[in-house]
This record gives C-alpha cells, structure tokens and sequence, in this order.
C-alpha cells in the first residue's frame, strides 16, 4: 500500500454554499470528487494524493526519493511517482478528518489556478502518456484530471456561441433544428441522467454549470499560458484562517455584468425572430441563453458574497446539557455550539439573570467529555408552543474546559449536507438570494423570554379595578392592545399607572409608549423581581397559569372581557388570594 486518500472533510460552509444561501440545499463543492471519482479511480490504481487527510506509506516515500518538489503541485506528483513505483492507492468515502475551506473568493481562485497549472505541468513532468510504469487504465484517468482543468475553455465556447448568433446575429454554423437535436439532446440527456444516478445525489448538472461558470472567467488565461509553457514558478498556500466580510467584488463581477446583459439582448432577438418569422429554429440558441444567463446571474451572486455576522463556525449538534441558573440546573438540549456562543432548547422559558456579576453557566455534556463556561443572554424566542431557544455568548471559560470545549465541537464528523436536497428548482435558487439581499439583517437582542398571553388578567388602573387585554409580558414591560379596555380617549392613554394582577403577586407599572398599536407598560420593581429567584419563578408560574388556562378554556375571554371595571374588584381580590 503506497497511501490511502480519504475525503477532504469540511466544519465550515464553502464559499458557494455560504455565499449563494444554500447551507442547507448543497454538499461542499468538493464533495464529488473526494466522495465519488477517488473512490471509483481505485479501480485503476489511480487515485489521487490529495495533499491532505492522506495516509502515506514511509517505505513508498523513501523509495521515490520523498516528496517531489519540482511541482507546483507537489502532492499530485509524489501521488503519480508512488503509483509508478508499483505501490497501490486507496481512496475511501469515509470521512476521518476535517478542516476549514477557503474564505474568500481571491483566495479561492488562487487555489484553483495553482491546482489548474500544477495538474497541467506536472502531466508534462511525469510524462503520463508514454510512460512505461503507468498502465492505461491510468493514462486515461490522469489524462481527464488533466482536461478537467480545461473546462473554462468548454465554458467560453458554451457561452459565446448563443450570444454570438442571438445578439450579434453570427452564424456558428448553419444546420436544421432536427439535426442540432438529434446531436445535442441525447448528449444532454444522457450525462444530466448519469449524472444524477452515479454521483450519489452529490452533484447534478444545474449545480456543475454553476461551479465551472464561476470560476472560468479568471482561470482561463492562466490555463492557456500554463499550456504554452509559461509556467508559475513560486505559489501561495491558501489561507483559510479567520472569517471574511468581504462583499462587491467589482472588478471579478465585470466579466459577468458584460455577459448577462448581451445574453439578454440575445434572449430579445430570438424571441422577436420566432414570432416575426414564425421558425423555430432559434429555439435550441433561447435554451441555452436562458441556462446561460440563469447560471452566470447564480455566479453573479457568488461574487457578490455575503456579510459576516458571527466570528466563529457553528457545530450543529443535539446534546444533553445542563444551564445552571443561580446554583439550580435545568436539562437542555443543544442546538448549536461554537468557541464563542451557543444555543439551547429549553422546556420552559427561564429569567436568567444577565448580570457579569452573577453569569448563569452551561455545561455541555458529550459522552464522557464536559465543558463548563459562564454565559450571557443574547436573544430569546419561543420557536413552538411550550419549546424555547435561547442563545448564549460565552464570556468565561478556563483552559481545561475550553480544550474540552474544542474536542466537543471538532472531533465529530461535520453535520453540513452530504447531498443536494431535493426539489430545489432554479426559481427556489433566485428568489432565495435576491431576498436575503434586499431584505436587510437585524441582530436581535431580546434577552428577556417574551410570553404571548392574549387574554384579558385583571389590574388596578389609576386606583381603579378593571381588565386589560395582555399582548405580552417579558418580566421589563407588559404590552397591551389600544383598545377601549385600557381607558384610551382620542387616541391619548388615560391610564398612567397600571398595577396588573398575576397570582399572588401586584405588578406596579407605568404607562412609557405606543408601538405597533401596542401600549407599553414598565415595571417599576424589575430589579427587585431580577434578582429575587423565588419571586422570579414565582411570576413566571403564574404567567404561565394564565396562559394555560386561556387555552383549556378554549381562548375565550369574553366573560373577562364583558364584565365592566366597577364590577371586576371581587374578581381582583380573588385573584390576589
């Protein structure tokens, strides 16, 4: 055995799943080859030495002289070299170690133009098509590693021959619409169809057309001059540390701009010579201008990018864990976690006091493993009835558990999608990115829980018992509806100081603002209710109460409601017991 090449394994997102809003639709990009094409080429012993997440044979190494470094692309040419010697290759679909990919589209591109011009260099180098040591089963396979690197070529000619006839009105060359489909179409059928059964669901057509249509316009001159001889001396590794936020490439969206808007005036030209002519001949040109057009547009937005707006990768993964709040625990399940934050289910919603004085912690529990930090709230929310999420920054960790805390996140297979999820059509794919882009991100900061109750609960209103209809209460303020109940004349709230009724509990108020047709309603004894935990929880319960019995009650509130506030003292008084 000359090395075993295992799949190239990914924690963060690739630059196209993140930037085109598809993290949870695609597969890394490099999923295929790794997934797929290493393990079918162990037929032929001819995998490939991918450079990482290899495992190397020493006595191979030392009998080829060790690592070639007359190559740009070192690891593909030690690879060949070990496989000339008579050593075996092994590529395997299973995923055992992991890293992070490239973070920005420069730094992307640079790794492909060196990948481009080190395969085609290093196929001259090692002279693959008449070398004795390499059978011809691999011959052919390292010939296609190496025309692979020539598709930018296939590109342009994919992309210039519709626009050249539709927008420009060139003749590529003349034949009968029968004859381009009795060429084209089984050869399009026939590879959209392997494609999609023999990839294993990891790449289809749509999405290669994407990927090389990306790329093409900065990779084919270098590829062009790699050919010629001009050869790339010294190289860059590519740096894959830290996050990036960079967003309007300009300069790499030029080509891109140029080509859509002739593909559009291509696009106008056929259609107006189909119904003024009344042929169906640029039927086959309109196909391809559209699916040109579609992909380059996909492209587009890929070079756009896509704001940053968390520094460190999330791990999605569900553990039982605990959050200590004031020395009492409460089981929670993970939904994420990563080295700044993490996220939690919970049960039931919890005031946690968010003071650096008096942090609430976490600890997370994976097997024998256990990480234990201080945490504050970030933002709250019920997701469905009775479950809650609550989200954390970590503020305080030791070493000790933050080691553990990084075998927790990283010594697990990486949960990104493994393929492409089904019934995502082109219309999915645009209305997707151009909504995330025209619809602006807000960070929310809610770190109180929010609890709906939309029901009548009765309250002292200026000295007087009444009813008020509860929007939402979250500990800091009660929201209530503008409506009649809560004394509104013209517009102008009458009712200044509210005490509402929970339990046992009199909540003082006082009226400060109007939101969204909403009254809002301050608690004058929060600090005192924030740092008491019996009173805390004790609120909580009976807010809860409330809730439950509206909807036992099947949400009516009309005897509440109907009941005038001269009659509703007995009503507070009970409540009050």
């Amino acid at each position: 055995m000359g090395f075993l090449q295992t799949p190239q394994s990914f924690y963060d997102l690739d630059l196209f799943q993140f930037n085109l809003h598809s993290e949870s639709k695609i597969p890394n990009e490099q999923d295929y080859f790794y997934r797929d094409i290493e393990v079918a080429r162990t037929r032929t012993n001819s995998c490939i030495y991918g450079g990482s997440n290899t495992v190397l044979s020493r006595r191979a190494l030392e009998d080829i002289g060790g690592f070639y470094t007359e190559a740009i692309t070192e690891d593909f040419a030690t690879g060949i070299l070990i496989q000339k010697a008579g050593y075996v290759s092994l590529g395997i679909s299973k995923r055992l170690a992991s890293g992070v990919s490239a973070k920005k589209l420069q730094e992307l591109i640079q790794q492909r133009v060196r990948w481009a011009r080190g395969v085609i260099s290093t196929g001259k180098k090692m002279h693959i098509y008449t070398s004795k040591d390499l059978s011809f089963g691999q011959k052919i396979n390292y010939w296609a590693s190496i025309w692979y690197w020539y598709a930018p070529i296939k590109r342009l000619c994919y992309i210039l021959s519709p626009i050249l006839y539709g927008a420009f009105g060139f003749m590529v060359f003349r034949c009968t619409i029968w004859q381009v489909l009795l060429f084209w179409l089984p050869m399009y059928v026939s590879s959209t169809v392997s494609l999609r059964l023999l990839s294993n669901n990891i790449r289809n057509t749509k999405w290669t057309a994407i990927y090389e249509y990306a790329l093409f316009p900065y990779m084919l001159l270098p590829v062009i001059l790699e050919t010629f001889g001009f050869s790339l001396k010294k190289f860059k590794v590519t740096k894959k540390s830290g996050i990036s936020n960079e967003r309007r490439n300009f300069l790499y969206m030029t080509p891109l701009i140029i080509l859509i808007a002739l593909s559009i005036i291509g696009i106008v030209r056929c259609i107006a010579v189909v119904f003024v002519s009344g042929s169906l001949g640029p039927i086959v040109v309109l196909f391809w201008l559209i699916y040109n057009m579609y992909a380059m547009i996909m492209c587009l937005f890929f070079v756009d990018g896509r704001n940053v707006y968390r520094g460190a990768e999330r791990v999605y993964v569900e553990l039982e864990s605990w959050l200590i709040v004031d020395d009492k625990r409460y089981p929670v399940i993970t939904k994420y976690i990563s080295e700044t934050g993490i996220a939690l289910y919970l049960d039931k919603p919890i005031l946690i006091n968010n003071n650096e004085n008096r942090m609430a912690a976490v600890e997370v529990v994976d097997g024998k493993r256990k990480a234990r930090f201080n945490v504050l709230t970030k933002h709250t929310k019920e997701i469905k009835q009775g479950k809650w999420l609550y989200t954390f920054s970590i503020e305080d960790i030791d070493d000790v558990n933050y080691d553990n805390l990084l075998a927790v996140l990283y010594d697990r297979v990486p949960v990104n999608p493994s393929e492409i999820k089904r019934n995502n059509g082109v219309y999915d794919d645009l209305l997707t990115n151009i909504s995330h882009r025209v619809t602006s991100q807000s960070s929310l900061k809610r770190h109180y829980p929010r609890i709906n109750i939309g029901r009548y609960i009765p309250a002292m209103i200026d000295g007087e018992a009444g009813v008020i209809k509860v929007k939402n209460f979250n500990y800091q303020y009660f929201a209530t509806e503008t409506l009649a109940d809560t004394k509104e004349e013209n517009g102008e709230v009458v009712a200044k100081e509210v005490e509402f009724i929970v339990g046992k509990f009199k909540i003082k108020t006082r009226y400060e603002e109007t939101v969204n047709k909403m009254h809002l309603y301050r608690v004058l004894d929060f600090e005192k209710i924030y740092f008491e935990e019996r009173n805390r929880d004790a609120i909580m319960e009976a807010i809860l109460k409330i809730v439950r019995d509206s909807k036992d009650r099947g949400g009516d509130n009309n005897t509440e409601k109907n009941i005038g506030y001269k009659d509703m003292t007995t009503f507070s008084e009970m409540s009050i017991v």
